[in-house]
């Protein structure tokens, strides 16, 4: 038989971690208070990084995303200032070169009779390209056809991919089949991938179910748009050129068109995303603010314990154990606690994350993507250790000095009364700073 034999750094690294754990198990209400008071600040911080990933950090489920882009002929005396006339799209189709498509989107409602049962279904009318230009592939069947997006318009339907489970069982030969809508027939011709993200309605809160064609309407009906730029093409160069379209049609319609009518395009997660951002983006500074105070509290009960230990460390020291000895034994004790605060945490934030994907408001988007997923998870083991080596950092660093001759004199226990103070003055400067951001938060919600 082999004999594992282990280097001496290992030995000592186990034999820390051993008694690491023995002290853990003789202090078990300052290890109950460690834990649970790391494990608040690691499932507040994570919770919250769930939500800011999900809404921005992923990228869209969208082919190419970053080259979809959203579009607006900005009108403030129109009734929906984002809209685009019909017409307008279609100029743009055709005096534009920085674009692969231009599509167009709007409400839909319908009611469906099925089995005596109705329900209304909420919906969009969209262009024939409107899948195409976000890249999405049906799951089954097939996207609109331009003959069908004409006037008027094709009893022709898409169904969801929650629709066609929920209501249909997911029929497999449900394309095809004529639905009742609103008392008239549609023909089913495909079914959208589950991981569709539809585009938010005029009801953010509300998820279309349903898509028709929007149809070419005589008088001039549009809705909201969406362009696909071509590869190699900017933003900035495609406002430019819309902004020239515009100025045309303001020389040849000038009833119509204002002469600097503004034009704006931006990447399609910026308008979904709206104002949201810097509100999640607070929201996560508060919660490593609390993860903060939580390490200077930690910080502070290592200090008094370290002051209750002098004499053991003493004693360590003039039996030989050096300072970088020392320190390694406090910031291995540490450690296993953040490791314990954090998995407590991880726990915390799984649960906190399903109730922030429950409780969140309807109108915050993608809000279906929240949940505790690897990189969540990794962040919160990260942050957990990055807290051990915060509040670890300071016992260790003064048992790494330690003074045999001072070190049970009062003025040492002063000294480490001087920089518990110093922590103290940090939480309150810390939650003072975090009542105030949430203050202005709250103010700036309710504007």
């Amino acid at each position: 038989m082999y004999e594992v034999r282990l280097t001496p750094l290992v030995e000592n690294i186990i034999y820390d971690a051993r008694f690491a754990f023995r002290m853990g198990r003789w202090s078990p209400g300052f290890t109950a208070l460690a834990v649970l008071t790391l494990a608040l600040g690691v499932g507040s911080t994570t919770a919250i990084f769930s939500v800011v990933k999900a809404v921005l950090l992923n990228q869209l489920p969208y082919r190419d995303p970053d080259r979809v882009v959203a579009l607006a002929q900005v009108d403030s005396a129109a009734p929906d200032p984002d809209s685009v006339s019909g017409y307008v799209a279609n100029e743009w189709r055709a005096r534009t070169r920085s674009f692969e498509s231009i599509s167009l989107y709007g409400d839909g409602q319908r009611t469906l009779v099925e089995r005596s049962e109705a329900e209304v279904l909420r919906g969009m009318r969209v262009s024939h390209d409107f899948f195409e230009t976000l890249g999405v592939k049906m799951f089954l069947g097939r996207s609109f056809l331009a003959g069908e997006d004409g006037w008027p318009r094709a009893k022709v339907a898409l169904l969801s991919h929650g629709l066609w489970t929920r209501r249909f069982g997911r029929d497999p030969h449900i394309v095809g089949r004529v639905l009742e809508l609103s008392t008239q027939a549609y023909r089913v011709i495909g079914v959208l991938p589950p991981d569709f993200y539809p585009l938010r309605m005029s009801n953010p809160a509300e998820k279309p179910e349903i898509f028709m064609p929007l149809g070419e309407d005589p008088q001039g009906f549009g809705g909201n748009a969406i362009g696909r730029l071509k590869r190699g093409v900017a933003v900035d160069a495609a406002r430019r050129e819309l902004t020239g379209v515009m100025r045309e049609l303001a020389l040849e319609h000038p009833a119509d068109f204002a002469r600097d009518t503004p034009v704006r395009v931006e990447p399609l997660q910026d308008r979904l995303i709206g104002s949201i951002q810097p509100a999640l983006l607070v929201l996560l500074c508060a919660a490593a603010f609390v993860l903060l105070i939580a390490c200077a509290n930690i910080a502070n009960l290592l200090l008094a314990r370290a002051s209750a230990r002098s004499k053991e460390m003493a004693l360590r020291a003039a039996l030989g154990g050096s300072g970088w000895r020392l320190a390694r034994q406090l910031l291995t004790e540490s450690l296993l606690l953040s490791l314990a605060g954090g998995a407590a945490g991880v726990l915390l934030a799984w649960q906190g994350t399903n109730a922030l994907a429950t409780l969140a408001p309807r109108e915050l988007p993608r809000l279906d993507e929240i949940r505790m997923d690897t990189t969540v998870l990794l962040f919160g083991i990260g942050i957990s250790l990055i807290s051990g080596l915060l509040f670890g950092a300071i016992p260790a660093w003064r048992a790494s000095r330690l003074d045999l001759n001072s070190s049970l004199k009062a003025d040492s226990a002063r000294m480490r009364g001087g920089l518990r103070s110093l922590l103290v003055i940090a939480e309150v400067t810390l939650a003072f700073v975090l009542v105030i951001g949430t203050g202005l938060l709250g103010k700036a919600s309710c504007a």
